[in-house]
């Protein structure tokens, strides 16, 4: 359509937000020339709420948000928004219902669903996952180095009936397990994080056992 705008939606957990979420992000902005990436926190991530102790919602929003503002990372993250529909929404959070509510406020635009190849495996998982095909784009971040081929996660994205499109980042070795891992153990996360987040992190007192 003349005049849509191209939109992506990159969610996540983020607990917390790494700096290998961060060149993810610039990379699918750059790449697929998006028009603007909401950043989704997971309020009550369905997936992970039976299982896992997962930080407050607000802190792992606000670690998005000072990420963002980082002067690092501001100037070439240019229409990367934080967002906290799921947050705000009640209940699980689920990729279906955030997709509808954006397709409901910007009727006519291209969306984009940024996942990594790893979640891309997984997608027959997701609940009501043939409506979050209808709904959207798949963008499957790959990684340069270090990473198996993504051709069998793609292939059966494709096969789920997804429009797929391949999007290749640097190798970043860094995980939120493995950040939480270190304060727990009081290693230094210098440099695995935006320094905005790893100030708030200090702040807040985040991750200590």
């Amino acid at each position: 359509m003349v005049g849509s705008m191209i939109i992506g939606v990159f969610g996540g957990t983020f607990d917390p937000v790494h700096n290998g979420h961060m060149v993810a992000a610039r990379e699918v902005v750059n790449q697929l020339a998006l028009d603007k990436l909401y950043m989704v926190v997971a309020g009550m991530p369905w997936q992970k709420v039976d299982h896992s102790e997962i930080t407050r919602a607000e802190d792992r929003f606000a670690m998005v948000r000072v990420a963002l503002e980082d002067p690092e990372w501001a100037t070439s993250l240019h229409g990367v928004e934080a967002s906290r529909m799921e947050i705000d929404r009640s209940g699980l959070s689920y990729t279906a219902d955030t997709l509808l509510d954006l397709h409901n406020q910007h009727p006519g635009d291209d969306l984009v669903l940024v996942v990594g190849s790893d979640v891309a495996a997984d997608m027959h998982t997701w609940h009501r996952v043939d409506e979050v095909a209808k709904l959207c784009r798949l963008a499957v971040v790959t990684r340069k180095l270090g990473e198996i081929s993504p051709a069998p996660a793609i292939s059966s994205c494709i096969d789920l009936g997804f429009d797929v499109v391949a999007v290749s980042i640097p190798f970043e070795d860094i995980s939120s397990s493995e950040v939480r891992r270190r304060i727990a153990s009081g290693e230094s996360i210098t440099g695995m994080v935006p320094g905005s987040v790893e100030a708030y992190i200090k702040e807040k007192g985040l991750y200590r056992e």
